[in-house]
């Protein structure tokens, strides 16, 4: 990944990203947020793209304890053990564009060994969310990016040494966020499972949200056999749906 140094001076500096910075009411050292990083149309192609591969949990392996539905792609993470336990080779080709972008906005170098080679989507349902935690450093790298599409919810940022030491972030579809430095490794992030939210005054109610979390893994021995493969397993339901605008 690029270096926080550097994506601190280039998400400061470049005109086209800084045109698409949100100014946070509480900011975090190394927090950004982009609205509208993706358009609507391709909001649309990429949950159908999603919809159309195969959903893990609620009782289907891998991770069949996991309440919430979930695809990985780039790696295998078990949260029974909390590692990361298989290589599953390239990202599928519907996520080429975003990693497109992550080069033209200046957010990752176009090096390909440098690219984030994990990315777990995560579908959350009206009142489910996700408890505070911090990404473990030892096992994901520097930067973490996280596409919302579909709905509007709420992170909560925390201080992992002061609890009072917090800050809400409105997240809306087709945002993304990144985290680096302090909001990277200084405080926990979590989603409330409440099914309405208020941010400013304003009302906002929950409904089926999709996020797709890029990640770098730092290390990880296994054999080269899955390197070749990626994409997904295709589910049999010729999933549609209509772009409302």
């Amino acid at each position: 990944m690029v270096t926080l140094k550097q994506l601190d001076s280039q998400l400061s500096s470049s005109t086209t990203s800084q045109s698409h910075l949100s100014s946070l009411n509480a900011p975090i050292e190394g927090l950004f947020l982009i609205d509208d990083f993706i358009s609507e149309r391709e909001e649309f192609e990429l949950i159908n793209s999603i919809d159309l591969c195969e959903w893990s949990g609620n009782g289907i392996p891998p991770n069949p304890e996991m309440k919430r539905r979930t695809q990985h792609y780039g790696y295998e993470f078990s949260y029974r053990y909390r590692k990361v336990v298989q290589n599953l080779g390239k990202l599928p080709t519907f996520l080429d564009f975003l990693i497109k972008r992550f080069i033209e906005k200046k957010i990752i170098q176009p090096i390909e060994e440098e690219y984030p080679n994990m990315c777990i989507i995560n579908e959350y349902q009206v009142g489910q969310g996700i408890m505070p935690h911090t990404d473990s450093p030892e096992m994901f790298g520097p930067v973490i990016l996280s596409l919302s599409i579909l709905s509007s919810c709420l992170i909560t940022f925390t201080h992992i040494q002061d609890s009072t030491n917090q800050s809400i972030i409105l997240l809306k579809p087709r945002s993304l966020l990144i985290m680096t430095k302090s909001s990277r490794f200084d405080y926990k992030h979590s989603i409330s499972k409440d099914a309405v939210e208020y941010y400013n005054g304003e009302e906002i109610k929950r409904n089926r949200r999709v996020s797709l979390t890029f990640r770098t893994i730092m290390e990880f021995n296994e054999n080269d056999e899955n390197m070749g493969k990626g994409g997904c397993k295709f589910n049999n339901n010729n999933v549609q749906y209509k772009l409302t605008k």
